[in-house]
């Protein structure tokens, strides 16, 4: 069933063409003008590449990769509702927890080739002009953790409240509006640790997003994204299996 949900996302074109724009036409495109500016003006402009140019890349992966991971795993979550083949799935005798169950593994994976896609971008990126492999090498297991949590989690709590409302489009928009403008806020004023500031604690200096004000074990930081993840799920799972089929 995890393969079936796989196909399902894989063949709504429109919906792979927006997550492959944003998450990697996007750095295609930031990667082009860098490279526009510095022919221009190679005094003035830094060139492509190098480990500079490596952690910007995988800086713009994190962006970007959140806001299309949002669309796969919103998708995911409520595809079957708005396409109405809901009732269709349930009346095969296929229990609603497992319906829901493997719509997250079936994101993940899809979000998961275009994040391997955008981690190879970057590492090619960084062995232009002047490889850097060594520094590069060392910093690549962390980033990949790193990438990996944040787009794992954004996949994750958009396929739970998808599942939830019924609803793709503002879910989208509200995971976007939450991660990169309220709780920036919020955590600046409050200090208190939300999922952002707790998946922060797993980047180096230069992909964090807060400063030395939300420093925390990474202890504290899994704990306080597992508790973020089971209510997620578990209000999904609620909704579920007392939606009309």
């Amino acid at each position: 069933m995890i393969y079936a949900e796989v196909l399902k996302l894989v063949r709504r074109r429109g919906l792979m063409i927006g997550a492959t724009v944003v998450m990697l036409g996007s750095l295609l495109l930031v990667i082009g003008i860098v490279a526009g500016l510095h022919a221009h003006d190679p005094r003035g402009n830094d060139a492509v590449g190098g480990e500079q140019g490596y952690t910007a890349v995988v800086f713009l992966l994190l962006v970007f990769g959140s806001f299309a991971s949002g669309m796969i795993g919103a998708t995911a979550g409520a595809g079957d509702h708005t396409a109405g083949v809901f009732r269709d799935l349930v009346a095969t005798g296929v229990s609603r927890m497992k319906l829901l169950a493997v719509r997250f593994p079936g994101a993940l994976l899809v979000t998961a080739v275009l994040l391997a896609a955008g981690m190879a971008l970057a590492v090619a990126v960084g062995q232009l002009n002047g490889p850097s492999s060594g520094s590069i090498r060392s910093e690549l297991p962390g980033d990949v953790e790193m990438a990996g949590l944040l787009i794992g989690t954004q996949v994750v709590l958009a396929c739970a409240l998808a599942t939830l409302f019924s609803s793709r489009g503002w879910i989208i928009g509200g995971l976007i509006a939450f991660q990169w403008i309220i709780e920036p806020l919020l955590i600046h004023a409050t200090h208190v640790s939300l999922i952002g500031g707790a998946i922060d604690q797993f980047g180096r200096d230069d992909l964090r997003r807060y400063g030395e004000e939300l420093r925390f074990g990474e202890g504290r930081a899994l704990l306080t994204i597992a508790v973020w993840m089971a209510v997620a799920i578990g209000l999904a799972a609620w909704r579920i299996t007392r939606r009309d089929a």
